[in-house]
């Protein structure tokens, strides 16, 4: 099919410019679209369970007065508008009624060789409901291009949980912009696994506006040769007793490059709110490069933030021991690796989806 658009524009925006030097600021997107990816959704039939699924031109689709910003930014996100509006492109919405806590739904996205395709996706959770979405974008072979924009709307004590698997092939373009805007006592959590791709723009942005609102993540990400991540999360903490927390494990190897960027932002008037940002990077050659910046941005004075990066490699005392018990360097990397994306794997509650993880990821070992 053949491109009819192009987006080119800075992606996952840092909050508070810094020096430029680095390029840390910003990542630039240059993709081209053509339509929108095959979708697969199980279970097909879901009204019975409490969830709702239905397909919405973007200007009726829940949330809209909202204006809910994806990290990918305002700049991206009014290209895509009008990529949308002018394809006629209709919106994914899934709606966890209240009271509900329908069966998990999995939604599998399939692209096009040689294409550039996108999926806008909205997920709306009633008061007090709960509801797993687990999203697996995958292609074996081939190149081209992939973009998710999902928007996740959580009213009072609801609970959301929003899984992630990234399996494209080396030769994929893939970019995500996350979204969520949290009521009182409502929970949004997100996990991700990045292990395909060439080059991957991943952001995340959570607004807490309820009181005692609360956002969690866990991501996890291997990186080898010629391939690329660029990470935006961001926490805005807008309501009293808000709570925010996000882990990073990662892997470097080859000649990959990495940006990940950290904030958590205490707004005025969110006092007695907590956030706690951390990432942790193991690199397995020196020919990698890596990019780190946690931040805490603070308006307000009654509020707890920590925040952190550890990059490392493995250790000779580590690789030491495991040798002199007959484990080879290779195997020890292998092991490492793999204990980092187990624990985030550990959260996410499909054994289908974990056995799609491990035997990429054993694909990507041998």
């Amino acid at each position: 099919m053949e491109a009819l658009s192009k987006i080119k524009t800075e992606v996952n925006q840092f909050p508070r410019l810094t020096w430029h030097h680095l390029h840390i600021n910003h990542g630039e997107l240059d993709v081209p679209l053509s339509g929108q990816c095959s979708l697969k959704v199980e279970p097909s039939e879901m009204t019975a369970s409490g969830m709702e699924y239905s397909l919405k031109p973007l200007s009726e689709s829940f949330g809209r007065e909202l204006k809910l910003v994806s990290q990918l930014g305002r700049e991206a996100d009014s290209a895509l508008d009008a990529f949308v509006e002018e394809e006629k492109i209709l919106v994914d919405e899934f709606t966890v009624k209240e009271n509900s806590v329908p069966d998990t739904v999995k939604i599998n996205l399939l692209p096009e060789e040689n294409e550039g395709s996108i999926r806008d996706v909205v997920l709306h959770a009633e008061s007090n409901s709960k509801g797993t979405f687990i999203f697996t974008v995958e292609k074996a072979v081939g190149k081209g291009s992939l973009g998710l924009r999902l928007r996740v709307f959580a009213e009072e004590n609801a609970e959301v949980h929003v899984v992630l698997v990234n399996l494209l092939s080396k030769d994929f373009t893939f970019f995500e912009g996350i979204s969520s805007f949290v009521l009182d006592n409502a929970h949004v959590k997100v996990t991700e696994v990045h292990l395909g791709g060439k080059n991957v723009f991943s952001g995340v942005r959570h607004t807490l506006a309820g009181f005692r609102a609360k956002n969690s993540g866990e991501t996890a990400y291997v990186m080898g040769e010629n391939q690329e991540l660029d990470v935006n999360y961001v926490t805005h903490q807008i309501a009293k007793e808000t709570e925010s927390s996000f882990v990073t494990e990662g892997v470097l190897s080859g000649n990959a490059k990495k940006v990940w960027r950290g904030t958590i932002d205490f707004v005025k008037g969110c006092s007695e709110s907590k956030g706690n940002e951390n990432e942790n990077v193991l690199l397995l050659t020196p020919e990698v490069t890596n990019k780190s910046l946690p931040v805490i941005l603070c308006d307000e004075e009654s509020v707890e933030g920590s925040h952190g990066t550890s990059i490392g490699k493995l250790g000779k005392e580590v690789l030491f021991y495991l040798q002199s018990r007959g484990v080879t360097k290779e195997d020890a990397e292998r092991l490492m690796v793999s204990a980092k994306v187990n624990s985030v794997c550990r959260n996410i509650n499909d054994k289908e989806t974990v056995k799609k993880i491990q035997n990429f990821l054993g694909g990507e070992e041998e």
